[in-house]
């Protein structure tokens, strides 16, 4: 997957959510290779007033703040999926129809079934 990223073939987004995280990482040489990342994103969300409602949205049903705002993020930049490995993300939001949040194996599982239906 990392590789279609590289070749155009999925678009990258970025937020300010995942540079705040990034800020706090321990590890420097984890916290390099996710930074050089963000030179790949075709989008940047800022926090905003939008981001900064739907997050609450999202916390208020039981998402941690920082899960809701990256989700929120990811909304606000009409992405169609939000990959993450976190169950209790993908459990609470199933039932949204706005984003479809699916594990990382699930996405790639989809989107061959995709390209050998088409």
């Amino acid at each position: 997957m990392q590789q279609k990223i590289k070749e155009g073939k999925f678009d990258l987004i970025w937020s300010y959510i995942l540079d705040l995280e990034n800020l706090e990482n321990p590890f420097p040489e984890r916290k390099d290779v996710i930074a050089k990342w963000k030179s790949l994103a075709v989008v940047d969300i800022e926090e905003s007033d939008s981001v900064l409602v739907l997050a609450k949205a999202f916390a208020s049903e039981g998402l941690h703040p920082k899960d809701a705002l990256h989700v929120a993020c990811a909304m606000e930049a009409d992405c169609k999926y939000f990959l993450t490995t976190d169950d209790r993300i993908l459990k609470k939001m199933s039932a949204k129809s706005e984003i479809k949040v699916v594990t990382p194996i699930a996405f790639i599982e989809e989107i061959e079934n995709y390209d050998t239906d088409n």
